[in-house]
């Protein structure tokens, strides 16, 4: 749960493992076939903004993108959604062609910092009571893992409104970040509303997901995410809408990101490359049932130790690998119908499905097989300081440097 193997996996349809992308500090080969490609391919004008300094041209996502372009800070969702309309307004390119467009939002993001008079709005709701959780002090934070969030708020979440002792409270964060949440919601409300005043919603497709969750304090980790593989990090939203399609459904079936690329493609009518390693979801779209599979999460390959799950219908086996021995440090096991917050193991009490849940992730993609073809080429690793001193900046500012 890390924007750049996340969003990697959704451009490529491969695992994090495969695409050769393991951490932010990753670089997609040129060897690797990528959604905007295909797209290109089948006579799509392509187009990508970003406000993230993780996914710049550097880190290869720009592939077959006839027009990319990163915007530094201190752009923020209104400044994505005005570059947005300005491509698909009628002075803008063919109104006739095809489009494929990405948008990646920054918001919701730490530091939580949402502007406009609704940045305090969940403050004090119904919902608040700063007595709940944990109380964190400023001067703690400075002694646990200052940068990870790992039992205390990581260093660039610390704001200077954090002076105030009053704000020094998990609900106080939470608070942020639901405002941050909404200030997204009303950027993408004005997008697609100016989208139907332009006539141009009714033949587009809109996707709607993420690259990751949050941490709230659960297990330990304060509003950041990467670290773990619990639900809180790896279960996002996926959201789509098809042209004449106005009644809603929901698939409470889990899916992966991987499922993405190909599901648009069979959208669209086009061949699926055999490098996908996703499967297409348009017979879900069209009323039936999501397949019952594996479905599986790992940590960035950048941390001491790396966590790798797999899920299959309501249970869910937590690994924990040490990396430097190369040895399997502690399992876990979770019922997530019972136990949606994954705080009580089942292991000692299910052998036979924890045996079961085993073997799916030792044979699982988290983990290619030596010697294996690797679609995305092999693993290049970027340097900080060769990037652009705004995407460093950008990098600063979220706590990735």
């Amino acid at each position: 749960p890390k924007t750049l193997p996340s969003t990697v996996s959704m451009l490529t349809s491969l695992y994090p493992a495969w695409s050769g992308v393991e951490t932010n500090r990753g670089v997609l080969s040129d060897e690797a076939l990528t959604l905007a490609e295909v797209l290109h391919d089948a006579g799509f004008a392509t187009a990508a903004w970003t406000t993230n300094g993780n996914l710049v041209r550097a880190n290869g996502v720009a592939q077959g993108f006839d027009r990319f372009a990163f915007l530094p800070p201190p752009a923020d969702a209104a400044s994505l959604t005005d570059h947005a309309l300005a491509e698909w307004s009628p002075e803008g390119a063919d109104t006739g062609s095809r489009r494929f467009t990405w948008l990646h939002y920054i918001d919701p993001h730490g530091p939580y910092t949402p502007p406009g008079p609704d940045a305090d709005r969940f403050v004090r709701d119904p919902y608040y009571d700063g007595s709940i959780g944990v109380r964190l002090r400023l001067d703690e934070h400075r002694r646990i893992n200052w940068n990870q969030g790992l039992g205390g708020v990581p260093h660039y979440q610390r704001l200077p409104f954090l002076e105030d002792p009053r704000r020094r409270q998990r609900d106080f964060y939470v608070a942020r970040y639901d405002a941050e949440i909404r200030y997204f919601d009303g950027e993408l409300q004005r997008l697609l509303a100016t989208l139907q005043e332009r006539g141009r919603l009714a033949d587009t497709v809109v996707v709607l997901t993420a690259d990751h969750g949050e941490g709230m304090g659960e297990h330990g980790l304060y509003f950041e995410h990467g670290w773990f593989v619990y639900q809180d990090q790896v279960h996002v939203p996926w959201l789509i809408r098809l042209p004449g399609k106005p009644s809603a459904r929901r698939v409470t079936t889990p899916v992966e990101l991987v499922d993405l690329a190909p599901t648009l493609l069979e959208i669209l009518g086009i061949e699926v490359p055999g490098s996908f390693q996703g499967r297409g979801l348009r017979p879900v779209l069209e009323g039936g049932d999501a397949p019952r599979r594996p479905i599986y999460s790992i940590t960035p390959d950048s941390y001491p130790q790396r966590y790798a799950g797999v899920r299959l219908g309501p249970w869910k086996l937590i690994r924990t690998v040490d990396k430097a021995h190369h040895r399997r440090v502690s399992e876990h096991l979770f019922q997530l119908e019972e136990d949606p917050s994954e705080v009580q193991d089942r292991l000692a009490g299910e052998p036979e499905v924890a045996a079961g849940l085993r073997r799916i992730l030792d044979a699982g993609p988290w983990n290619r097989p030596e010697g294996a073809t690797v679609p995305g080429g092999e693993r290049e690793t970027l340097d900080p300081d060769s990037l652009d001193p705004e995407v460093r900046d950008s990098l600063r500012s979220l706590g990735y440097l």
